[in-house]
């Protein structure tokens, strides 16, 4: 399961629980190979935001990581299709965070 955001400012924002509900997400083409599954929830700077059990998270990491794996300490996830409230784990790639700034991140 994601680690707990440590970022400052989310407790001010509404928490909506994901209980597996398709329509928190809306499928759309944006241009990448496959469709972007944005996040109809919270958005915090362009993030999307979830709460499992009462804990914050970013919803792409927490997708990723309920896909893939937990995303190892001192590396991030870069959105390859650029879309920052996408949640759709094929999207994402783990990488250095000199890397993601190199990529536009």
């Amino acid at each position: 399961m994601a680690r707990k955001s440590r970022k400052k400012g989310y407790k001010s924002l509404p928490c909506f629980s994901y209980q597996g509900d398709p329509n928190y997400f809306e499928f759309a083409d944006t241009g990448y190979k496959t469709p972007c599954w944005l996040w109809r929830g919270t958005i915090h700077r362009s993030y999307g935001q979830v709460c499992i059990k009462g804990i914050r998270y970013s919803v792409h990491k927490w997708m990723y990581e309920e896909y893939y794996e937990e995303v190892p300490l001192g590396l991030v996830l870069d959105h390859l299709c650029k879309i920052k409230h996408c949640g759709n784990p094929h999207h994402l790639e783990v990488v250095t965070v000199a890397v993601n700034i190199a990529r536009g991140g």
